[in-house]
C-alpha cells in the first residue's frame, strides 16, 4: 500500500538551471577547499611526525617508553 511517494534528501532541480560559469566556478571551489584541507592534514601530520622524531606519536620519547612498560 502506497499513499504518496517520499522524497529523500534536497531536491536538485536548481543546479541544472544554473548558467555553466556558475556551475564550474562552484566546482573549482569545492575543488580549492579539498585540496587545502588536504593540505593542512599533511602539515599537521608532518608537523606531528617532527615532534616526536624516530619515536612517533605513541612511543613519543624514552622516558615515555619506559613508563608505559614498567608494570
Amino acid at each position: 500500500m502506497v499513499q504518496g511517494s517520499k522524497q529523500v534528501g534536497p531536491s536538485r532541480v536548481g543546479a541544472f538551471d544554473r548558467d555553466p560559469a556558475a556551475r564550474k566556478a562552484s566546482y573549482e571551489a569545492m575543488q580549492k577547499s579539498e585540496r587545502d584541507r588536504r593540505s593542512a592534514s599533511q602539515q599537521q601530520q608532518q608537523q606531528q611526525q617532527k615532534q616526536y622524531g624516530a619515536w612517533g606519536p605513541v612511543f613519543k620519547d624514552k622516558q615515555h617508553f619506559a613508563q608505559m612498560h614498567f608494570c
